[in-house]
């Protein structure tokens, strides 16, 4: 599910991968991805029941594991919801409580249920992204800000002071970035075009799906489509044909 709710197109590209998609900041696109939100929401309690009722030896761990994953009785699969500026929700002023409450509880119990939250946002300061939000995000990827205060705000608390600086990137640095968290190591950074390689492993995979979606459409109406009714002028040519040639026994 993909909320791009800066409404460019920026990640028009999943549309064709995605289970809903929508973009644009006006009432009516924060609405549909308000009801995408709940969705993902009631899904918590539903896998977590899938998994409490599974054996130990099954889910030693009682989380969502790629072995548990890979079986599609269970309903496990990995499940994305993606909010692009999100800060046009978390700051709506009718829905953005809601907004708020729902993706907390998402970012906290998703992870071992097998659903990812990514947000994106240009500050993610406390109108833009909640606390209880920001506060447990794991892995954070961080391009060009303009102030220590912005800088801190995605890496954490005295990145700055210790050399993290993504206000050193300069304006041809596009698409270089830091990455936190992303290890078992208190804090590793690792910076390089990550952005762009995201985007166009995104871009390459939406085509694929999205090819072999509509191969397998064609493919099944041609199947499931009735043998075109043979004309009349034809019926009658071959009657006489078969008049004109008898078989011989």
């Amino acid at each position: 599910m993909c909320g791009e709710l800066k409404g460019t197109g920026d990640l028009a590209a999943l549309e064709h991968v995605a289970h809903e998609y929508g973009f644009g900041a006006d009432d009516a696109t924060i609405e549909e991805c308000l009801a995408s939100v709940r969705e993902v929401y009631r899904k918590l309690d539903r896998r977590a029941k899938v998994i409490r009722e599974l054996p130990k030896d099954l889910c030693p761990e009682n989380k969502v594991t790629p072995q548990l994953a890979a079986r599609k009785s269970l309903g496990l699969h990995p499940e994305v919801l993606i909010l692009d500026e999100c800060q046009e929700a978390y700051s709506h002023p009718e829905h953005g409580k809601e907004f708020g409450r729902l993706a907390t509880a998402i970012v906290k119990r998703g992870p071992a249920l097998g659903i990812i939250l990514l947000l994106a946002t240009q500050r993610p300061d406390a109108a833009s992204l909640p606390t209880g939000i920001s506060a447990n995000i794991g892995i954070r990827c961080c391009l060009r800000v303009m102030d220590q205060t912005a800088n801190d705000m995605v890496l954490g608390t005295s990145s700055y002071k210790r050399g993290i600086r993504a206000t050193e990137f300069a304006t041809k640095d596009k698409g270089i970035g830091y990455l936190a968290g992303h290890s078992y190591a208190k804090v590793e950074q690792t910076f390089g075009r990550a952005a762009a390689l995201i985007v166009l492993a995104i871009v390459l995979i939406a085509i694929v799906v999205w090819r072999v979606r509509r191969h397998r459409t064609q493919k099944a109406k041609e199947q499931s489509a009735p043998p075109e009714p043979q004309p009349v002028e034809s019926a009658v040519q071959s009657g006489e044909d078969e008049d004109r040639n008898p078989a011989v026994d």
